[in-house]
């Protein structure tokens, strides 16, 4: 039977965040999605694409058994490495899709989705996006706040006039504020043939795990398969417009509070925590 996947096409699992809330919010919020677009039960299935940054390997030690989850949730392997199954209660299994977000020298972030495999960190945004296009998995720019001005912003612009359709994808997050315009970048990269990609993109902070699921786009004519990670790949490779989104971006007053709350962040508290 066919179905529709509901994909949030970046999330983190961030250390101050509880694993349990991580897939209840990840099951809970895409099942909305889900109903708002029509789907009744059984006729969808949900993703979390997972980007972790630095040393984190929460992937890894779910599959490994390492941290084990809360009661009332399963972690299945599958017969794909960058897949897990996740059961939360009796509702049908989410997707949990591995991937990294990869800092460069240049201040733009790139995305390696859909891959176990790890591109480090430092080097500059050309040298990162050319070893992450060379994974199994595929490449992506981030939309960031401020993260695609000026010079950053023609490095990006580069890239799409450089590079195959198809051949990498930008992305999105629920975090940019709805009342701006869209970025310029994205009606570039539309006219290019290049997809954006939505995710909700949750912040350092506690109460953002309630934001995992609810941002994000739709595949249609999904197949289950103990392959998942890869049939998401072949979807996603070679797409030449931009999928269907869901969910909503962040009100004003919401913006400003976590553009101030993460400048204390990454001015005080990441440094203590990377210390």
């Amino acid at each position: 039977m066919s179905l529709s996947l509901f994909v949030d096409g970046h999330v983190h699992v961030h250390p101050r965040f509880d694993v349990g809330r991580f897939f209840s919010a990840g099951q809970r919020n895409l099942q909305a999605a889900a109903k708002d677009g029509g789907c009744a039960d059984g006729q969808w299935r949900g993703a979390l694409m997972l980007v972790e940054a630095g040393s984190q390997r929460v992937f890894e030690q779910l599959a490994r058994g390492e941290l084990a989850p809360p009661k009332g949730i399963r972690i299945e392997k599958t017969a794909d490495p960058a897949a897990l199954r996740v059961h939360v209660g009796a509702a049908a299994p989410l997707y949990l899709i591995a991937g990294r977000q990869i800092a460069t020298t240049s201040g733009v972030e790139v995305l390696s989705l859909a891959t176990c495999e790890v591109v480090p960190d430092g080097l500059t945004f050309g040298e990162a996006l050319a070893r992450a296009c060379k994974t199994d998995g595929l490449a992506a720019i981030p939309w960031g706040f401020g993260k695609w001005s000026m010079a950053r912003g023609e490095l990006v612009k580069k890239e799409l006039l450089e590079r195959a359709p198809g051949s990498i994808a930008l992305g999105d997050n629920g975090g940019r504020l709805g009342l701006a315009p869209v970025p310029p970048l994205f009606k570039f990269a539309a006219e290019r043939g290049f997809a954006v990609l939505p995710g909700s993109d949750p912040f350092p902070f506690p109460g953002e795990v309630e934001r995992v699921g609810s941002y994000g786009f739709v595949l249609s004519d999904w197949q289950d398969n103990d392959r998942p990670a890869r049939t998401l790949l072949q979807q996603l490779r070679g797409m030449k417009a931009s999928p269907r989104y869901f969910g909503h971006l962040t009100g004003m007053i919401p913006f400003a509070v976590a553009q101030v709350r993460m400048q204390i962040h990454n001015r005080l508290l990441a440094p203590r925590m990377a210390s």
